[in-house]
């Protein structure tokens, strides 16, 4: 299992990108979690993972989805510029 976490809706180029870097990723549904999850049950899952978890769903950036054992990192970029 990888310390990062991919949101489900990742786009495929960009997993292929970080592999090609050697970054190791899981992704929601794949490797980390059920495909289909709400984001709370990404929240609930992450909490006390230690896990970063890479998104560009903007409902993660509010100062309420802050917890101290996992990490959230909001990328406000087009897709294809994530990785």
């Amino acid at each position: 299992m990888s310390r990062n976490v991919l949101d489900e809706l990742t786009i495929k180029e960009v997993t292929e990108q970080l592999k090609r870097w050697r970054i190791a990723t899981d992704k929601v549904g794949r490797g980390f979690g059920q495909s289909g999850w709400s984001d709370e049950q990404v929240r609930r899952a992450l909490t006390g993972t230690g896990k970063t978890f890479h998104t560009r769903d903007d409902d993660y950036y509010k100062p309420a989805h802050r917890h101290s054992t996992y990490s959230l990192v909001f990328y406000d970029v087009k897709d294809d510029e994530m990785a």
